[in-house]
């Protein structure tokens, strides 16, 4: 379960990092083609659209854990 929830942070993480580092020349005021917004956007939805995910991955862990401490040994 560990793994599945660091998969789904690096999927928020990351595109937002890539996000961040395709926008910042629009931030200085350089002008971009419109490709590169276009791949922009594209890795912001990627990254917001793995928020729910890691929200339920994360509930579901806690689920586990709270059942596996409640089963007898």
């Amino acid at each position: 379960m560990r793994f599945i929830l660091a998969v789904f942070a690096l999927g928020i993480v990351l595109p937002l990092l890539l996000t961040f580092i395709n926008f910042r020349p629009v931030f200085v005021g350089a002008s971009q083609p419109i490709w590169v917004m276009l791949v922009g956007f594209w890795l912001f939805r990627i990254g917001i659209n793995h928020v729910p995910l890691f929200t339920y991955a994360a509930i579901n862990a806690r689920k586990d854990l709270v059942r596996e401490s409640r089963r007898p040994k």
